[in-house]
């Protein structure tokens, strides 16, 4: 889950569960390091789509590339394709498609390093095809 600590902790304890991970059991300073980055990824997503939303594609792209920073600095590779992804779309839709190429590769690089999808040599020109919609 991709919340500060407490709320994660409150949401396991409903199901009788108490995560003693890493993360969890961190400093009191590592982990208002954690919170912090997590709250600024949910902030920089919501700017994210206001940009989109405004036409704003150069404020789009600064907040995705913070936010591709923080999940990596937080370490949630998973979040780390969907950015690439992000920044993949925004590229494409602003015409720098060898970039789009890049950052959509990368993002599948990532999913099959995770083990969330085998190599299909067809992959990355589905994900362009999707672009287009």
């Amino acid at each position: 889950m991709n919340h500060p600590r407490e709320k994660r902790q409150r949401a396991l304890r409903r199901w009788g569960f108490e995560c003693t991970c890493s993360l969890c059991t961190a400093s009191k300073t590592d982990i208002a390091a954690s919170d912090y980055r997590r709250e600024k990824i949910a902030s920089l997503q919501n700017d994210t789509l206001k940009a989109i939303g405004a036409l704003h594609g150069t404020a789009a792209a600064r907040a995705a590339y913070e936010i591709l920073a923080l999940v990596e600095a937080e370490d949630i590779p998973t979040m780390v394709a969907s950015q690439y992804e992000v920044l993949a779309r925004l590229f494409w839709k602003a015409g720098d498609n060898d970039t789009a190429v890049q950052y959509a590769q990368k993002s599948l690089d990532t999913l099959m390093d995770l083990g969330y999808i085998d190599y299909r040599a067809d992959d990355l020109a589905l994900l362009l095809k999707d672009f287009t919609r």
